[in-house]
């Protein structure tokens, strides 16, 4: 078996049939579709026995177990080359597997490969992805580089390793995994759109959003520290989460975030743990995303222009200016 498409279900039952069928149609035919139903409530087990097809495989948990320990469960049971996972409420599109399985067998080096995905239902556009392991490497930094359902994995690399989801990180469990990954494996994107991902208000990104917020700020300092092996404050931990949820910054925090970023700057060039080129790159969007999200116009073109440090690192004028003037363009259409 080539593929083993990882699917666990709980109450999903009024998107499922949409789900499964879109696995039905792959293009690429050497697969099962591993279905485990987490003790659903609702219909969910009447829509998963509609289908007669020997592709599926059908467990059913004795109680409700929780996304973690349903997903580990599928890690151990998968039978395929390749673990594919997919959510009970998205849609692939038909050509998903071939893709993703033609860029495996051929890169070796690649132990995860996601993709592109479109987002619909409560909100509509095309979901941005780092494309190189690179830039990966970099973005596990700030946020997860991954999105959960478009990814494929070599059951190799799991079973020899070890690894599984941790549920010490629920509700960041998938974020996590790609960090531990990581060590192990290089990841990548491939940088079109596979997958059309369900947005509404019951997901679980949105039902589980604070404890995720949390969760995955522990998981982006522990994934510093063990790159880096420094120490970070109670402080600097606050006002990294606040970077990375591009939040506001009031005036007496923007010289503490500067630091911070300057320290990852100096840390990383001391060890050249990631490329230095592409991590100035980084630190630079963030540092612009501060300040255009954080000042008026005016203020926040004084201060890009007064700390030379932070702009000459991966400094780009252009596109700063450019996020500018959408900032005070927005802030005009709301007077």
């Amino acid at each position: 078996m080539k593929v083993t498409v990882l699917m666990p279900v709980y109450n999903g039952g009024e998107c499922l049939k949409q789900a499964i069928e879109s696995i039905l149609s792959q293009s690429f035919t050497d697969y099962e579709l591993l279905i485990i139903n987490d003790a659903s409530i609702d219909d969910s087990e009447k829509v998963i026995k509609s289908f007669i097809d020997p592709r599926i495989r059908y467990l059913k948990n004795d109680g409700n177990k929780g996304l973690v320990e349903t997903l580990n469960l599928g890690l151990r049971e998968a039978t395929g080359q390749y673990i594919a996972r997919m959510d009970q409420d998205d849609i692939c599109h038909n050509d998903r597997l071939k893709l993703q399985v033609k860029f495996l067998d051929s890169h070796a080096e690649i132990g995860v490969c996601g993709t592109g995905a479109h987002m619909f239902g409560d909100r509509n556009f095309n979901m941005f992805v780092f494309e190189s392991s690179k830039e990966i490497a970099i973005q596990l930094i700030f946020n997860s580089p991954l999105i959960h359902p478009t990814v494929m994995l070599r059951k190799e690399l799991l079973d020899k390793n070890n690894l599984r989801y941790d549920p010490l990180f629920s509700h960041a469990e998938d974020f996590a995994f790609w960090a531990e990954l990581s060590k192990w494996t290089q990841i990548y994107n491939i940088p079109q759109v596979l997958i059309n991902y369900r947005w509404h208000q019951t997901n679980y990104s949105t039902t589980k959003f604070e404890e995720q917020r949390v969760v995955s700020n522990s998981i982006r300092i522990k994934y510093i520290t063990d790159s880096f092996g420094i120490n970070i404050s109670e402080a600097e931990i606050g006002i990294h989460k606040k970077i990375c949820e591009l939040d506001i910054f009031k005036e007496n925090e923007i010289t503490e975030a500067y630091n911070w970023l300057i320290k990852l700057v100096n840390v990383n060039n001391g060890s050249n743990k990631f490329d230095e080129k592409l991590f100035s790159w980084f630190i630079s969007f963030y540092w612009e995303e501060i300040l255009v999200n954080s000042y008026s116009t005016f203020q926040s073109f004084k201060i890009y222009n007064s700390n030379l440090a932070i702009n000459s690192i991966g400094r780009n004028p252009f596109r700063y200016y450019k996020k500018l003037s959408k900032s005070y363009i927005k802030k005009l259409l709301k007077r």
